[in-house]
């Protein structure tokens, strides 16, 4: 079962407003147990312009709120080391979990990146100290 980020950041911002507008209520009663003071407004009172755009707006704000806490998650996401682990994964079609240096390259092509030349990239393995073994996990590539 896989989402794409947008889908990911869209159920994240639905379940935060929704969350928000459930919790209306405790945080009322929150704010009574902090002992901040009650409104008090009578009928005509809450029926105001001013009353009315000032409830909407601070509707708005909580719900503005809540989508960004939703979509903080996004701020956590590395598309780079996602489109690296694709790419292995496609590279290692039998699922080994491992690659010898050589197909490593095929995995840098397949995510785009610059065309690296066997010699470069087993130094670049070496001097790293990964891939002693002739083989490279994806946790050792990433």
């Amino acid at each position: 079962f896989h989402l794409s980020t947008l889908a990911c950041a869209a159920v994240a911002n639905t379940f935060a407003d929704v969350l928000g507008i459930s919790i209306g209520n405790t945080v009322e009663a929150l704010t009574v147990k902090l002992g901040l003071p009650e409104a008090h407004l009578t009928q005509a009172q809450s029926q105001m312009p001013k009353i009315r755009r000032l409830g909407i707006l601070s509707g708005s704000a909580g719900i503005l709120i809540g989508c960004c806490i939703g979509m903080t998650p996004l701020l956590f996401m590395d598309p780079e080391r996602k489109a690296l682990k694709e790419a292995f994964a496609k590279v290692d079609a039998e699922g080994a979990g491992a690659l010898e240096a050589p197909r490593l390259r095929r995995v840098l092509l397949s995510a785009g990146l610059e065309a690296v030349d066997d010699d470069a990239l087993a130094a670049a393995l070496r001097d790293l100290g990964i891939g002693r073994s002739g083989r490279v996990s994806c946790q050792e590539f990433l």
